[in-house]
């Protein structure tokens, strides 16, 4: 079978995954109308061998090295359920990569309604990587939903192989190293700092069960005039609405710390965030992991001076693109895998990293053949009403929010350890974030 080593941010999920805290991601798209399971199956079984890493499991050669064994024949589980989608969600279990597929479905399908899950480890792809997927699988179900079975033509999709290439030729990464020795000093400089956990009074550790239930997330939404509202203030004032979802964030972290009576100090925080490192030479990429981090630390006795908030993100995120600083948490992860213990000593380290995680998927589908009018996604006569998306926390940091837009619907998710934080504070957060975006600049 073909072999492929891991990529290191691959290698770095995969050590992130621990038995209490999945490393997985997570999607729930509904749907309006009548589902055929026997088209729907056979969708999947044609869709899922362009994605070689969907079926893919993990090995460790003598030397430690770890590979992925890919097999497209493999069959990806199809879990069905004959529910009521209002009221029914299946349990979602983890996953031993180097035994099992890392990327299940599961459907649920009641009285005109139906609901398509995705479930996946995310060492196999990132956001954009199952959002393709879950795109194809439409695709080709509409296809066969016409009867077109002889255009079934696999979508243009590149090897996995050329996953960490990153557009890059080696007189384009020559011209990064100054930027990123400076990125690499800065970063060591982080590396030094105390950083926040979201809840101080969390007493939850490694050792802490997942309460069952998992994954447990709120959600808003804004409506597409709100969204619009939103955009267009953004592009008056020359901020990207990513710059704002970070300031406000930030913000949000300082009311809802001020509700709670946690006094504010000169404490650290930390809001990471994933960056795309697609270049346009990637957009027919298979599904896979081509993103970075990049963190964002902010002073907790000035998550106040928001002006201040909203002007830095702009200037930090700025500096981050021009000097393609993403490309430094790659390089820091080259540098520990030599180290004894390798990535997974680092990953393993039992401290807050960050305080938070902030993911902007963007706005999705937006060149589908398959939109209506209203720019929802019609597949074979159903139609996809909303999407509900949520991204992994890891070990003390107690929350990730992901933002994305379908169809000019602005979501707001945020996944929360229950160990940390109960409902009632996880919506609490999550309404200090939706108060900051109606506030607008």
């Amino acid at each position: 079978m073909p072999k492929l080593p891991l990529t290191l941010f691959e290698e770095y999920l995969y050590h992130e995954n621990r038995r209490n805290y999945p490393c997985n991601i997570w999607l729930r798209a509904q749907f309006k109308g009548s589902v055929e399971r026997d088209r729907l199956l056979t969708a999947i079984d044609l869709v899922t061998p362009q994605h070689p890493l969907l079926s893919a499991r993990i090995f460790e050669t003598r030397g430690g090295s770890l590979y992925w064994s890919t097999k497209p024949s493999r069959k990806i589980d199809v879990h069905w359920y004959e529910e009521d989608p209002k009221s029914f969600r299946p349990h979602f279990g983890d996953f031993d990569l180097r035994s099992e597929n890392g990327f299940e479905f599961h459907v649920a399908r009641g009285e005109d309604r139906w609901d398509l899950y995705i479930n996946q480890s995310h060492a196999i792809c990132d956001g954009a990587g199952f959002y393709r997927v879950l795109h194809d699988v439409l695709a080709r179900y509409d296809e066969l939903s016409k009867g077109n079975i002889e255009t079934q033509s696999p979508s243009k999709v590149s090897s996995p192989r050329c996953r960490s290439n990153y557009g890059l030729s080696f007189w384009k990464a020559l011209k990064l190293i100054p930027a990123q020795i400076v990125g690499l000093v800065i970063s060591t400089t982080l590396l030094r700092r105390p950083v926040a956990r979201l809840n101080p009074a969390s007493d939850a550790d490694v050792e802490t069960p997942l309460p069952t239930g998992s994954p447990h997330f709120v959600s808003k939404y804004l409506t597409q005039p709100e969204y619009f509202e939103l955009r267009k203030a953004a592009r008056e004032s020359r901020y990207s609405v990513n710059d704002l979802c970070l300031a406000f964030f930030h913000s949000a972290i300082g009311r809802w710390r001020e509700k709670m009576e946690i006094a504010p100090n000169d404490e650290w925080i930390r809001i990471s965030v994933p960056v795309n490192l697609r270049s346009k030479a990637d957009k027919s990429l298979s599904a896979c992991n081509a993103i970075s981090i990049v963190s964002i630390d902010r002073k907790a006795n000035g998550l106040h001076k928001r002006d201040r908030l909203i002007r830095r993100a702009k200037e930090d995120m700025q500096y981050v693109k021009k000097g393609q600083l993403a490309f430094v948490y790659l390089i820091l992860l080259w540098i520990r895998r030599r180290f004894p213990g390798g990535i997974r000593k680092m990953s393993h380290e039992n401290r807050c990293r960050t305080t938070a995680m902030l993911t902007n998927v963007g706005s999705l589908f937006t060149h589908s053949p398959l939109r209506n009018p209203e720019g929802k996604l019609r597949s074979g006569g159903s139609l996809m009403e909303r999407i509900t998306s949520v991204a992994p926390y890891r070990p003390h940091s107690h929350a990730t929010l992901l933002v994305s837009v379908y169809a000019g619907e602005f979501e707001m998710t945020l996944n929360y350890d229950p160990r940390a934080l109960d409902e009632n504070r996880a919506k609490a957060l999550l309404n200090c974030f939706e108060q900051e975006i109606r506030r607008g600049i």
